[in-house]
């Protein structure tokens, strides 16, 4: 396994006010290993759901990842539909947009 570097992601998805919120999650231990409870919360700022957190993955590494809305009823997590995303973290790049 590859040691793992630092990359900034920053994301930005348009959706609904903050009743629930948003995560990433996905198949790296960075991103919470599919588990919406362990992945990557997203914020809400100016209209859009939004992280800029710093996630440690390696270069040239795939991730998959999907985003899920954790909310309303206890337990509630709704996930994204389609397949899932994909995210090759190129070498030497300081950080990663998504949107």
């Amino acid at each position: 396994m590859s040691p793992c570097g630092r990359a900034k992601i920053h994301v930005k998805l348009h959706g609904p006010a903050p009743i629930e919120y948003f995560a990433v999650t996905g198949s790296h231990e960075a991103l919470g290993c599919w588990n919406p409870a362990s992945g990557v919360p997203l914020e809400w700022r100016a209209g859009s759901w939004v992280t800029e957190k710093p996630v440690a993955i390696a270069p040239q590494h795939r991730v998959e990842f999907k985003f899920v809305r954790v909310g309303g009823a206890p337990g509630s997590v709704e996930w994204e539909d389609g397949p899932n995303r994909v995210l090759e973290v190129p070498v030497g790049k300081a950080g990663i947009h998504i949107q």
